[in-house]
């Protein structure tokens, strides 16, 4: 029995532009998930966020919305507005990625060196299953 494809992998595979476009669009939404996760740790308000970068809070909802073509530094003066730094993985791409990655990290610096976040997939149409420590 043949097992159907799905649109994401029909995207992914339909040309090298589309699959540049795609690993771009996931790039943006796993920093804005990445942001998120740290203003959550922090207690920090977007109000509070927007203040802290001395943006507007508009600002910070299209970063956080993953609408804004963020640069590195950007992305790095981000975190350490919320006194954490980026780290960034770059590994072979797999021909049938499932939105999981641990493609861009946002680490506390107060937590222990080895404890790292990074999302985990669990294979379901549900999306994330948890955060986990690495």
């Amino acid at each position: 029995m043949k097992k159907r494809r799905s649109t994401y992998q029909d995207f992914l595979e339909s040309s090298p532009r589309n699959r540049r476009l795609l690993r771009e669009e996931e790039l943006l939404s796993d920093v804005a998930a990445e942001l998120s996760e740290a203003l959550l740790r922090k207690g920090v308000t977007r109000t509070g966020f927007a203040v802290l970068l001395g943006r507007t809070k508009g600002y910070v909802s299209q970063i956080l919305a993953g609408d804004r073509n963020l640069t590195l530094r950007t992305v790095a003066d981000v975190a350490d507005a919320l006194d954490h730094e980026v780290k960034l993985t770059i590994r072979p791409a797999q021909s049938t990625r499932n939105r999981c990655g641990d493609v861009v990290n946002i680490v506390d610096w107060h937590r222990p060196p080895r404890t790292r976040l990074a999302l985990e997939w669990d294979g379901s149409s549900s999306g994330v299953n948890e955060w986990g420590a690495m």
